[in-house]
């Protein structure tokens, strides 16, 4: 289950970005009521390379307990270059598309009340999820971050009666 504090994270996020983001992986997965394997502990979100500049400035500017740890633009072997983020303890994935458009356009609106006020965002459909996981899966040099995907879609697929 999606803890407060991540959902209190995505609604800064989702602010900062003026709602021009996409939440993906395990937390999306959790929000579409998706069993997964473990409770997320940190967010993936997929970001338009244009809003990089927004997350720079509310670093800078000091208004939210928010810190970039790492810019890693080499995105040859995908489509999305990597922001990481602290915001408010928890591990933010920023994962920065050059085809936001589409993306977007895929995307499962969501919405959520905190604080009595109602807060929409847009959350990836499993499938693209899935199909991204097997991806990396299949993709990644790391023997163990590979098992990890891999075994997570298989979970995912028996434990949901689901078909990619």
């Amino acid at each position: 289950m999606v803890s407060q504090e991540i959902l209190k994270v995505i609604d800064i996020l989702n602010k900062i970005l003026n709602g021009n983001m996409i939440v993906t992986g395990s937390v999306a997965l959790d929000l579409n009521n998706i069993i997964i394997r473990r409770n997320p502990v940190d967010i993936d979100i997929i970001i338009d390379q244009e809003d990089i500049s927004s997350i720079y400035y509310k670093e800078k500017s000091g208004d939210y307990d928010l810190s970039v740890v790492e810019f890693d633009d080499n995105s040859s072997e995908t489509t999305y270059a990597n922001m990481k983020l602290i915001v408010n303890n928890i591990k933010v994935d920023m994962l920065v598309s050059t085809d936001f458009d589409r993306e977007i356009n895929d995307a499962i609106t969501y919405m959520h009340t905190t604080s009595m006020q109602p807060v929409t965002f847009f959350i990836s459909d499993t499938n693209n999820i899935l199909n991204a996981k097997i991806k990396y899966g299949l993709n990644d040099t790391n023997a163990d971050s590979k098992l990890k995907h891999l075994e997570d879609v298989v979970y995912i697929i028996a434990n949901n009666n689901l078909l990619i």
